[in-house]
């Protein structure tokens, strides 16, 4: 058994889930797009809660882990199209500065590698920096 054995598993149930099964890394050359998590809801009214979103779509997406192609292309997208699970971004829960801060500087820093980003979030607050990263 080697030591990448925990983030090689394709487990529907358990280990380290990432995206689809995709690789975490935040190593953005050579790659197409990057999917991203930005857990957080201080945006929000009522409940909270939306911070577990990103965690959330990549438990869900266990489910199509066994799939080699999704419908309904007849290809494998995966073979065509280079991604990677940037994983999530990490800020001071309570603080929206630092993590605005935090999103502009990591899209930023994908959308100079060329690469595109796909972002989780959180509430609809996360929206705002995403789109000062990327004008």
């Amino acid at each position: 058994m080697s030591d990448n054995d925990v983030l090689d598993s394709h487990s529907m149930f358990s280990n380290a889930f990432s995206y689809l099964g995709l690789p975490f890394s935040r190593e953005c050359t050579n790659i197409d797009l990057a999917v991203l998590g930005i857990p957080y809801d201080l945006g929000t009214t009522g409940r909270a809660g939306a911070r577990h979103g990103p965690q959330g779509i990549r438990l869900a997406s266990a489910n199509l882990r066994w799939e080699e192609r999704r419908w309904p292309w007849t290809f494998d997208a995966f073979k065509k199209i280079a991604i990677v699970d940037y994983g999530d971004l990490e800020f001071t829960p309570g603080e929206t500065l630092p993590m605005i801060n935090t999103v502009i500087e990591h899209v930023g820093k994908i959308q100079a590698q060329a690469a595109r980003t796909l972002a989780f979030g959180g509430d609809h607050f996360v929206t705002l920096p995403l789109l000062r990263a990327v004008h």
